[in-house]
């Protein structure tokens, strides 16, 4: 997590071509992820109230990571920037 959230960070300022496009991009990005991460706590906790335990939950939680690592693969500057010609 130290390095990966700072990172993140610098994601919108890669992306952008200009400061107020780096604005929307970051505010665009917090605001989904803020969103997505508030949610999880409540999802895990009534998943733990429904089942009893947290086995369902932590093979929910794994789920969700493997899904997110095949969707960085997908990633590129080329993807980043909009450019929609595929690399060669």
């Amino acid at each position: 997590m130290g390095l990966t959230f700072p990172l993140c960070l610098t994601l919108p300022l890669d992306a952008a071509s200009s400061p107020a496009e780096a604005s929307s991009v970051a505010a665009l990005m917090l605001l989904v992820g803020y969103l997505i991460s508030s949610v999880g706590p409540v999802l895990l906790g009534a998943l733990r109230d429904a089942t009893g335990d947290f086995t369902l939950a932590g093979w929910l939680v794994a789920g969700m990571a493997v899904v997110l690592l095949a969707g960085t693969f997908s990633l590129s500057p080329r993807r980043i920037h909009g450019d929609p010609r595929p690399a060669q």
